[in-house]
């Protein structure tokens, strides 16, 4: 492949690596947190609205604003009301683009009866209800989802900047009619108010590139780059939750290595390191993109195929043991082979308990039949001969 310049990739190429990074598939790995998040920001909501509206319910300096404010309120309450209902039920990814939108379009709106009752130093100079766009920059960012904090404060920057434009363009900064008590702004004041926007969007997103940083590194296995234990644990438990909840079935494996410790052994460290990362490496590659694989600790790996039945992961996972089988592992050559237990809920436990530990029985069962096979609900007590390790 002919090299490139890097200084000819920063042009187009570089909207490219961005337009892939904006139209990525979300990470498994923060989806559930994602949806944590829109179930928090869904409850601030509606404390938040419940308390301006009982602000509006108290005397107002601008009386023609008050009863427009109380039916956008009461709106806004409302729909709140609905997207925490539907949450409870399930959580989807684009949910957090379009309530973060309404939360700034809301904010918007309220100012926006202020300059319809006649009174824009109202809008343009609030100290309250604008301050609201802050809250929503700042509860976008527990969606951990960087994007979604970009169109949060893009949505706030154009939309207040459109009603000081129409302000100015209708009254007038300056304007003597804007004299204390309200203390009119002017360009300046207005100006400070855009760049404050854009600095807090700035820094959530920031904040939420490095919590996910963070996250990551704490749930990922150095060596294979899989998730670690505790990851995976925690993923089985919310999959198990879904599951149960749709009655779909899911299904967990075992994985480990026939004889891991001789082929350390005879390769050494580095040569072991080698195997299970290609053992990691042949995993990843023939599961979906919603399946989960993990180090479960030295050379056992965990699989997790959510509405998978047991017998579709068996034909996935026979597939995983021929291609380690078949695989050079080792700088000579050496091959590997591996021994996997499979079970699925509902059909080998009421419990995820049980489940579990019918997987890894099953695993103890391919290795005491020969190891290098795949054991599930069909093959156990008859698992016949080892497949031989050319296979």
């Amino acid at each position: 492949m002919e090299a490139r310049n890097p200084a000819e990739t920063s042009g187009s190429d570089g909207w490219g690596v961005w337009a892939r990074l904006w139209t990525a598939p979300d990470d498994p790995l923060f989806l559930d947190t994602a949806g944590g998040g829109e179930r928090l920001v869904a409850r601030i909501r509606l404390l938040i609205l419940f308390v301006l509206l009982l602000t509006q319910l108290g005397p107002s300096p601008v009386e023609r604003a008050r009863r427009p404010a109380l039916v956008l309120l009461a709106v806004g309450l409302g729909l709140a009301g609905l997207v925490d209902l539907q949450l409870r039920r399930r959580y989807r990814p684009w949910l957090g683009f379009v309530s973060s939108a309404a939360d700034v379009t809301l904010v918007s709106l309220g100012l926006v009866l202020s300059v319809l009752a006649g009174a824009p130093q109202a809008a343009i100079n609030s100290r309250v209800v604008f301050d609201i766009y802050f809250l929503a920059i700042g509860c976008a960012s527990l969606r951990y989802d960087w994007r979604v904090c970009v169109v949060t404060g893009g949505l706030a920057v154009a939309q207040y900047a459109g009603l000081v434009a129409y302000a100015a363009g209708r009254w007038g900064l300056d304007d003597p009619r804007f004299a204390p008590p309200w203390g009119m702004l002017g360009w300046s004041g207005q100006a400070v108010r855009l760049v404050f926007l854009a600095l807090a969007t700035l820094l959530a997103t920031v904040v939420v590139l490095r919590s996910r940083e963070l996250r990551r590194l704490s749930t990922t296995d150095r060596l294979t780059g899989l998730q670690n234990r505790g990851a995976f644990d925690e993923r089985l438990e919310e999959e198990w939750s879904r599951a149960w909840r749709y009655a779909r079935p899911l299904t967990v494996a075992f994985l480990d290595v026939d004889r891991f410790k001789e082929f350390n052994d005879r390769q050494g460290h580095s040569g072991g390191d080698a195997a299970l990362k290609a053992v990691a490496d042949t995993c990843r590659r023939a599961l979906r993109r919603s399946d989960v694989v993990a180090r479960y600790g030295g050379d056992e790996f965990a699989l997790l195929m959510p509405e998978t039945a047991a017998t579709e992961a068996v034909a996935r996972l026979e597939a995983i043991r021929k291609a380690v089988a078949t695989a050079a592992l080792a700088p000579n050559g050496l091959s590997m082979t591996v021994s996997v237990g499979v079970a699925s809920w509902p059909a080998d436990g009421a419990s995820l308990a049980a489940v579990v530990e019918r997987a890894d029985a099953r695993l103890y069962d391919a290795k005491r039949g020969g190891r290098n096979r795949v054991v599930g609900p069909e093959e156990e007590g008859n698992e016949g001969q080892a497949v031989p390790a050319s296979a």
